[in-house]
């Protein structure tokens, strides 16, 4: 996937420079000696966390790279955190908070809304952090947080109630007030670039679909793709998620808001298509193919037709070769046959006829779909691009 390379400045290598940072962190207190988590290197820590930093996936990566340190603490350390928070039982977390469960008084400075106690901007990252560890390692701390977090947002109405909630007191599972707006990082004089609080969006649905994913049933998952296509305009082709006029949620397309929307939509959608993998996993352990649902969420249809035909599992054909090349693969069979690769959207590509075929995908996105259709029969599988 990558070459080995040296630095002449640095005289070290990749692995020399991560192992060099990574213990970096625990020498300038952004990791506390008994494995708390701060907010930054020499602030909070003791006092208070932002849990929304907390990944203990890659903590347990560190933990191969960096064997001077205890990481693994810092894995314990992040769930007992999670555990003692007063929203727990239903999936939920602070902004900012104590590593004894309670809520920090202090000053916060940066997103200080309703200071720091609301399941807000930084707390809904939690659910897809913490997905992360249940996707990758299975970890069974992880899949109880986001059991309790699908059981609440289900309860409220499924997908269709992803948003931001409260968590003080008899308030804990309520919205965060309606009459909210959120203007500091936008042109207070302009009511056009104000958003409320309370947000319904592709940020939202795409936090909290990755509760569905690491735990959820199929129904679950469908539920969360449909609502997050509705926030994905792919028939206008656009290239960024959200819709292009929103009066209802006042999206703000004119500041890093949209940037901050878009890459917190892209972890969760990417995650739930299985392109946010473990790719040093992925090259010590290359895994095939698994059969699995064929859902187009534009669509809600559980099966894609095509010429009469229904695609309904992922099935390789062993007779089929496939060689990477730059951007793209090569493709080689002994018969003739119908090459069609299609796009997560359900949407065709590009297509062949013939024994050999190559494609170049031109695009950034990291997985598709063949198909192939020939005397041996029709099959299915993922092309997945490194």
């Amino acid at each position: 996937m990558w070459d080995d390379y040296r630095s002449n400045v640095l005289n070290k290598n990749y692995l020399q420079q991560a192992q060099e940072i990574l213990r970096q962190m625990w020498f300038t207190n952004q990791v506390m000696s008994n494995g708390i988590l701060a907010p930054g290197a020499g602030r909070g820590g003791y006092d208070f966390v932002n849990p929304s930093y907390f990944s203990p996936a890659f903590y347990k990566i560190f933990a191969k790279i960096d064997t001077l340190n205890n990481w693994q603490s810092v894995v314990d350390q992040s769930y007992n955190i999670i555990k003692k928070n007063p929203g727990y039982s239903q999936g939920l977390i602070p902004d900012w908070m104590r590593p004894d469960g309670n809520f920090y008084n202090g000053s916060l400075g940066y997103n200080p809304y309703l200071n720091g106690s609301a399941f807000f901007k930084d707390a809904i990252r939690t659910l897809w952090r913490i997905a992360i560890d249940a996707v990758w390692f299975n970890d069974p701390r992880a899949k109880a947080y986001l059991n309790n977090a699908l059981n609440f947002i289900n309860e409220k109405g499924g997908a269709k109630a992803s948003n931001f909630y409260q968590i003080e007191g008899d308030k804990l599972g309520t919205l965060v007030p309606a009459e909210d707006k959120w203007k500091e990082f936008n042109d207070e004089k302009n009511t056009e670039t104000w958003r409320y609080r309370q947000e319904h969006s592709h940020l939202t649905i795409g936090m909290w679909l990755t509760a569905a994913i690491a735990v959820g049933t199929d129904e679950d998952k469908k539920d969360f793709s449909q609502e997050m296509a509705k926030f994905y305009e792919y028939k206008a082709d656009a290239d960024f998620f959200g819709l292009i006029h929103d009066p209802e949620n006042l999206e703000d397309t004119l500041h890093n808001e949209m940037y901050f929307d878009q890459f917190l939509a892209w972890f969760g959608v990417s995650l739930m298509s299985g392109t946010f993998s473990n790719i040093l996993d992925d090259l010590d352990h290359p895994k095939e193919n698994l059969e699995g649902i064929l859902f187009n969420p534009f669509t809600g249809e559980d099966e894609k037709e095509n010429e009469g035909e229904s695609i309904k599992i992922f099935r390789a054909n062993p007779k089929i070769t496939i060689s990477p090349i730059k951007n793209g693969f090569h493709f080689l069979a002994p018969t003739a046959t119908h090459w069609q690769i299609y796009n997560l959207h359900g949407k065709e590509v590009s297509s062949h006829f013939g024994t050999e075929f190559s494609w170049n995908s031109k695009s950034h996105s990291a997985l598709f779909i063949l198909k192939t259709q020939s005397p041996d029969g029709t099959f299915v599988q993922k092309l997945k691009l490194q």
